[in-house]
């Protein structure tokens, strides 16, 4: 039994994506759960074992040695061919030595093994169909593979329909196997988390997982992986609601109580930490895009970060996360007229020891460099100059994309950052057209990367909406870029129909285009549309009233034109 469970843990604690931590965790399940297993097989009282060569096998294994245990359980089904426990020991020995190679980088050694540990679960599956734990070795197999060919960026359908039907054959024989819950509700997290970045519907998978862990909770209450897993879920279910426009409050909450459970079970589980950091981080988002005060759910995050780090100062995600919360707390007091700048000072610290501790933190590059946009933006509504923020935000974001180009929210930030650029050019009496193309770019890789994205619409109706700006000021007609415009704010709202920063997008389009209207009862509809436009846009989002001062002023300068 303590093998099964040093096996079970041990597969959790490869999942771990920091080295660090990873090395920590699994220093940690050795000392608890494999030693004791040694010693146990080594005492010779387990009478389940059958046959001293593939008890000779299991001690290999549990001791690393995989070599010697894989040639040691391939004897001893040679001499007993019904020995079917030594065909699956060589499947989990594969397994191992498989996890072993990706973690080396050399991810096609990796699926040869793989492959031969299909070929071990297949053999014993004909001698012992009934026994869940070959069907269960047979997911996890399928569940690396479908980790590894996802970071390569090939086509994984199978590799999960695989994954979850080899769950359900072990599921069929035992339902009452938590392990294979837990499984199968990371599985549809993961799965969840993947088609709704690409724009997809994850409703279906995120049901399937959040059922998986109740399950595996009712077959073992002190369950951390499902607890885990079902907090993550529910995230994602969160931000789901949050991209259409929905009030994801009581689901942020949910997964908020799920990570608190995995918490009061196992105080120092550094992973549960850092998702409950996130959590509180992801309602603070919300509650900064509706006009409520984000302040103690960003202290919660940040006490939260800080947990994590006092229990292991080596894992970088965990400064990553912090970072994003201070600068959320920066944008709240931007918003709110107060100078943000020591604030993003504090989350580009932050976000450097993310990368101090990893050089290769493709999303820790990209934060930054969204601190940086943000600044570049405060000094730009402030008459200062933007240039260097702007220059800090770009190398950010280059070095970002270049690590993974599937951030797909950097694409709208990078937008961003050249329309700063594009705004200082105008300002300074210089042509603005480099740096609106290079905005235009952006934006088409965002559409591109994720279809769905109300915020990548409305960001390339930003693209527009400046376009309009230069060339209004050259006394060149605008009424391609307002009709592009407006086309491109109609599907981000439709997308999501509470996107705050759309209503002031189409509120600014509707005023140049008075600007631009020579008939004055056409021109002064035009001008009550985009003052209705605002108005809306403050009922969603009061917190914009700062930012949209001068909008109101120019669209006032209509009414008495």
């Amino acid at each position: 039994v303590l093998g099964r469970l040093y096996q079970r843990e041990l597969y959790l604690a490869r999942r771990i994506e920091n080295e660090e931590l990873r090395t920590t965790r699994i220093h940690e399940i050795e000392y608890e759960l494999r030693d004791p297993a040694l010693a146990h097989l080594r005492s010779g009282s387990d009478s389940s074992v059958e046959g001293t060569g593939y008890a000779e096998a299991l001690i290999e294994f549990y001791g690393g040695d995989l070599a010697e245990a894989l040639t040691s359980t391939r004897q001893a089904f040679s001499e007993e061919e019904w020995l079917y426990e030594a065909k699956r020991l060589e499947g989990d020995i594969l397994l191992e030595m498989g996890a072993e190679r990706v973690l080396g980088g050399d991810a096609d050694a990796a699926l040869n093994l793989l492959d031969d540990a299909g070929n071990a679960y297949a053999l014993a599956a004909e001698i012992a169909r009934s026994d869940p734990s070959v069907h269960e070795g047979e997911c996890g197999r399928w569940t690396q593979i479908l980790e590894i060919k996802r970071r390569r960026g090939e086509q994984v359908l199978e590799a999960f329909d695989r994954a979850v039907a080899a769950c359900d054959r072990s599921l069929s024989i035992d339902p009452n196997r938590a392990s294979v819950h837990e499984r199968l509700s990371h599985l549809y997290w993961r799965w969840a988390d993947l088609v709704n970045d690409r724009g997809g519907d994850p409703e279906p998978f995120l049901e399937q997982s959040i059922a998986a862990a109740d399950r595996a909770i009712e077959f073992n209450p002190e369950s951390v992986p499902a607890f885990f897993t079902k907090g993550g879920a529910l995230v994602v279910a969160g931000l789901g609601k949050l991209a259409r426009g929905e009030d994801p409050q009581s689901t942020l909450e949910e997964a908020i109580a799920s990570f608190e459970a995995a918490i009061a079970i196992d105080p120092a589980a550094v992973l549960a930490h850092d998702e409950l950091g996130y959590a509180w981080e992801r309602l603070a988002r919300y509650q900064v895009g509706v006009g409520i005060d984000p302040r103690p759910a960003l202290d919660r995050a940040v006490n939260a970060f800080g947990h994590v780090i006092d229990l292991n100062p080596a894992y970088a995600n965990a400064y990553n996360n912090l970072g994003i919360a201070l600068w959320r707390r920066a944008l709240y007091e931007m918003r709110t007229g107060s100078d943000p700048t020591a604030t993003l000072e504090d989350a580009v610290s932050s976000f450097d020891a993310a990368i101090e501790r990893n050089p290769d933190y493709a999303y820790a590059y990209a934060n930054r460099g969204l601190a940086s946009r943000t600044l570049a933006g405060y000094v730009l509504a402030e008459g200062g100059e933007p240039t260097e923020s702007v220059a800090r935000a770009r190398s950010d974001f280059e070095r970002a994309l270049s690590l993974n180009p599937q951030i797909f929210w950097a694409y709208p930030v990078q937008s961003a950052v050249e329309l700063i650029a594009a705004r200082w050019a105008l300002e300074s009496g210089e042509s603005p057209r480099l740096y609106l193309d290079a905005a235009s770019d952006a934006v088409e890789k965002a559409l591109v990367a994720n279809p769905q994205n109300a915020v990548a619409y409305q960001s390339a109706a930003e693209v527009q909406r400046w376009r309009a700006e230069w060339r209004l000021s050259q006394g060149r007609s605008v009424r391609a870029e307002l009709i592009e415009g407006q086309r491109l704010i109609e599907e981000a709202l439709r997308r999501n129909p509470g996107l705050a920063a759309a209503m002031v997008t189409e509120s600014t389009l509707k005023t140049i285009q008075a600007e631009t209207e020579q008939e004055p009862r056409s021109r002064a509809a035009l001008a009550a549309e985009a003052s209705a436009g605002l108005r809306r846009a403050l009922e969603a989002n009061p917190l914009l009233e700062h930012e949209t001062e001068e909008l109101r002023i120019r669209i006032a300068g209509l009414h008495s034109n």
